[in-house]
């Protein structure tokens, strides 16, 4: 659990949650055991009471049933066409030169993750993504998160 505090320092509060009004947040993370499924992250506003004990009860009450929906519907989409993150990430490589690792970083970034979050998924260190978001910065010349998922957005499509 990151602490109120350290969260209003993160360019992720700054950038996508204050602007919006949001300030009370909490993460449900799905694994199946041997891999990230996804997570349902719920926000509320400042004037709303943080999430109580009784909100989180609620929250693990239906969280094997998120855990289930997520596993059948990453197996049912394993057959068919490829995840829109994966073509954002192939998108990425060819137009912007960025390299797989880069690519499936900013993908994810332009999906609102947070950086511990994207270690998780993509199975790497903390330090290892700032290492490649600072590289698709560069290679995109952006100087924040906003503007890297601004850019991305204005890349042709094919």
């Amino acid at each position: 659990m990151l602490p109120q505090r350290e969260l209003q320092a993160t360019p992720f509060f700054n950038e996508f949650l204050r602007p919006d009004g949001l300030h009370w947040g909490v993460n449900a993370y799905a694994h199946d055991g041997a891999r990230h499924l996804g997570d349902l992250r719920i926000w509320r506003r400042r004037t709303r009471p943080n999430f109580d004990d009784d909100d989180l009860a609620v929250l693990r009450m239906v969280y094997p049933a998120l855990v289930q929906a997520l596993a059948r519907s990453t197996a049912l989409g394993a057959s068919t066409a490829m995840t829109p993150r994966d073509a954002l990430a192939d998108r990425l490589v060819r137009c912007a030169a960025l390299s797989r690792r880069e690519a499936e970083v900013t993908a994810l970034v332009c999906e609102g993750f947070a950086d511990k979050d994207i270690a998780r998924a993509l199975g790497i260190g903390f330090t290892t993504v700032r290492t490649h978001l600072a590289a698709a910065f560069r290679k995109l010349g952006c100087d924040g998160r906003s503007r890297l998922s601004h850019r991305v957005s204005q890349l042709p499509l094919h």
